[in-house]
C-alpha cells in the first residue's frame, strides 16, 4: 500500500484530508531540560562521580521538590554550592563535594594538557590586523603569556587596510611598486611608529565623540531636571493660582524682550505685532 505525503495513517485505515482543510506545520514547542551541552568538558567523568552528581541532584530534587523552585532561584542555590565558603545545608552540602570531585577529576586532565601546550611552547596569538584603538590589540597580546606561562604574538597588516589609509598607505603602495616588490614583508619601527600615531589620533577622535555626546547629555539632564522640578512643584502644590501668575509673568517677560526688546525707543515697538502675540 503507497502513503501519499498529504495522506494520515490512522491504525491500519488511511485518511485523506479533504479539500480546503487545514494542516497544520508548526513545530511542538521544545521541552526546558537542565541537561547542558558536554562538548566543552575536558573529559567525561568516571563513574564514581558520575554516580555522586546524580545522588547530589537526587537529594536535591527529593528535598527541595521538582517544580517547588523556580529557574533563578534553582541556578542560585547551584552557584551557591559551587563556591568555596562553608555550606551549612546538607542538600547543597552534597552538591558541594559533588562538584569538588568534578572539579578535582577535570583539573588532572586539564594539567596534563597544560603541559603539553608549555611544552610546546605556549600559546601563539596571530593578529590579522590593527584595531582602531591600542587597547583592544593589547588585549589581544594578553591572551598568549597569561600567569606566567610562555607565548608570543605577532601581527598581519595589509596597506589596503582601513587603518593604514589614515596615514597614506598609498605613498607606501607607489613605492613598492616603483621598486618592483611584491609579497614582500615590511618591518620598519618607523612604519610601526607611524602606525601607532593612526591608532592615536583615531582614539582622540572617538574620545571627542563621546566627549560631545556626555556634555549634549549633561544639557538635556538639566533640562530634564528642571522641568521634573517645576512638575514636583505643581503636584505638590495646594494653590496653583500663584504659580499660574509667575509662569503668566514669565512668559509675558519672553513676548515683551522677544517683540520690543529693553534699549528700543518707544517710537519703534511694533505694537501690532506684540498685541497678536498677546491674544495668540
Amino acid at each position: 500500500m503507497n502513503i501519499e505525503k498529504s495522506d494520515y495513517l490512522i491504525g491500519w485505515r488511511v485518511v485523506r484530508p479533504a479539500e480546503g482543510d487545514f494542516v497544520s506545520v508548526k513545530k511542538p514547542p521544545s521541552m526546558k531540560t537542565w541537561k547542558v551541552n558536554e562538548s566543552p568538558f575536558p573529559c567525561g567523568l568516571s563513574k564514581e562521580n558520575s554516580r555522586l552528581a546524580e545522588e547530589a541532584v537526587q537529594s536535591a530534587s527529593k528535598t527541595w521538590g521538582q517544580r517547588s523552585l523556580t529557574e533563578l532561584e534553582a541556578e542560585e542555590r547551584l552557584s551557591y554550592s559551587c563556591e568555596k565558603g562553608p555550606v551549612w545545608d546538607e542538600v547543597i552540602a552534597k552538591l558541594h563535594s559533588a562538584f569538588l570531585e568534578i572539579v578535582r577529576e577535570y583539573k588532572g586532565y586539564t594539567d596534563e594538557e597544560r603541559k603539553k601546550v608549555v611544552t610546546a611552547g605556549g600559546l601563539h596569538v596571530v593578529g590579522t590586523e590593527r584595531h582602531e584603538s591600542r587597547r583592544i590589540d593589547n588585549q589581544l597580546r594578553g591572551r598568549s603569556g597569561r600567569q606566567g606561562d610562555p607565548g608570543s604574538s605577532r601581527f598581519f597588516l595589509s596597506l589596503e587596510d582601513n587603518i593604514f589609509r589614515i596615514f597614506g598607505g598609498d605613498r607606501i603602495q607607489g613605492l613598492m611598486r616603483a621598486f618592483r616588490v611584491e609579497d614582500l614583508p615590511i618591518e620598519s619601527k618607523m612604519l610601526t611608529k607611524a602606525l601607532d600615531e593612526a591608532q592615536r589620533k583615531v582614539e582622540n577622535y572617538f574620545f571627542d565623540i563621546r566627549k560631545q555626546l556626555f556634555e549634549y547629555d549633561e544639557v538635556l539632564n538639566s533640562q530634564r531636571d528642571r522641568v521634573y522640578t517645576e512638575r514636583r512643584r505643581a503636584l505638590e502644590a495646594d494653590n496653583l493660582q500663584s504659580l499660574l501668575i509667575e509662569y503668566a509673568e514669565l512668559t509675558m517677560d519672553d513676548i515683551l524682550e522677544a517683540n520690543i526688546g529693553s534699549d528700543a525707543p518707544r517710537e519703534n515697538w511694533d505694537l501690532e505685532k506684540l498685541i497678536a502675540k498677546v491674544q495668540q
